[in-house]
């Protein structure tokens, strides 16, 4: 089974076996085939490496696209805060008076608690 792996190009060292690439990483169960399709040609590429190094690069990506998400979760948080008309929770309190105030756009409407008459 170990033979049907590509074997690693040779000048790097291995940090586990210290020895070169080239004559220990298709032995190794961490030397990992990975194939993913490129989101520009839309073609389906393939690459053999150790897994850990794959896990660092694959962590770059979902970070970039997590923090993409937070973006875009913020934005559309605004948005509806915006277009609701009713004030976020921090500017429903007057600066120096901690007695919150109702927002203007209830337009005299006092809203009543669910149970409530």
């Amino acid at each position: 089974m170990q033979d049907d792996k590509p074997r690693a190009k040779r000048g790097v060292s291995c940090p586990f076996w210290r020895k070169d690439v080239s004559k220990v990483c298709h032995t190794c169960m961490l030397w990992t085939g990975l194939q993913w399709e490129d989101p520009k040609t839309k073609m389906v590429q393939s690459k053999w490496s150790c897994a850990i190094v794959m896990a660092a690069l694959t962590n770059v990506d979902v970070v970039k696209a997590t923090a993409g998400t937070q973006m875009a979760t913020e934005s559309f948080r605004n948005e509806m805060v915006v277009r609701s008309g009713i004030a976020p929770l921090g500017a429903m309190t007057e600066l120096g008076n901690d007695t919150p105030r109702m927002p203007d756009s209830l337009n005299g409407h006092i809203p009543k608690l669910i149970g409530q008459s």
